[in-house]
């Protein structure tokens, strides 16, 4: 049984909450934080539905690779919506993850798509890797969000850098930096590491909850989890609020651990 519907306060009728996953640059893990993010709030009893903008199609080909069906969450590429927001509001899930394309700022359909759903998503999560190029191409995408002049307290950054360590604490306070110019933006205090199952987990057809459970990488997903629904339910400015907050768990072959 699922969880109570998320809400959007400004409806009467029950709507998904939409969060997309963007950034400017490529290569940063917008799909591997899509697909394992939508693996954590399955785990958490919730229904979710991915939509995959990318034209690489990426998440498409990591759903495919165990077979149809393998995961415990849908995949849809964007183009099979016929690249309408609309769409992505008429579905039944409890939350919508659209896994955006870089360079968004051309004239084709994903771009265009891309756009009307950051103007739209309740949410917009922005993976970031630690490094020069970019926190530099970050730059960038704040000057795209600042000049699309998107609603406040819609923005949290994910650091893809291992939590407590100097890089990790560097690359945080440089974030902070960074996404000053977009008001109400949040640093995520969960953080994903570099570690080798999330390079590997694209090319198993499952998430990092089912490829390796015992691996701190695992853990670091429930973190993050529980984070982005905290987030999601406190956020001031949000339309949406969580009608109940779940208890997250490993399952009991794994760590046997409940968060």
């Amino acid at each position: 049984m699922h969880y109570r519907k998320l809400y959007r306060a400004s409806y009467s009728s029950l709507m998904p909450i939409i969060v997309a996953i963007a950034n400017q640059k490529g290569g940063c893990g917008k799909t591997t934080t899509t697909m394992n993010l939508a693996g954590g709030l399955s785990r958490a009893k919730y229904s979710v539905l991915v939509v995959d903008a990318d034209p690489q199609a990426s998440a498409t080909m990591w759903s495919l690779a165990r077979g149809q069906g393998s995961l415990p969450f849908e995949v849809t590429p964007a183009r099979q919506l016929k690249w309408r927001f609309s769409a992505l509001a008429m579905a039944e899930e409890d939350l919508v993850l659209v896994d955006c394309p870089p360079g968004f700022t051309e004239q084709d359909d994903a771009a265009k798509f891309t756009r009307a759903v950051l103007h739209g998503a309740d949410a917009i999560l922005v993976p970031l890797r630690p490094s020069t190029l970019d926190f530099s191409a970050a730059s960038g995408f704040v000057r795209i969000l600042a000049r699309e002049k998107l609603p406040e307290a819609r923005v949290a950054v994910l650091i893809n850098a291992r939590k407590n360590t100097v890089l990790g604490r560097q690359s945080q306070d440089t974030a902070a930096v960074l996404f000053a110019p977009i008001a109400g933006a949040v640093i995520l205090q969960a953080t994903i590491g570099d570690r080798a199952p999330i390079t590997e987990v694209s090319g198993s057809g499952e998430t990092i909850f089912d490829y390796a459970p015992r691996h701190a990488a695992a853990q670091e997903y429930v973190a993050l989890t529980k984070e982005i629904l905290t987030w999601l339910s406190s956020a001031p400015q949000s339309s949406s609020t969580l009608s109940t907050t779940p208890t997250l768990t490993l399952s009991p072959s794994a760590t046997g651990e409940s968060l």
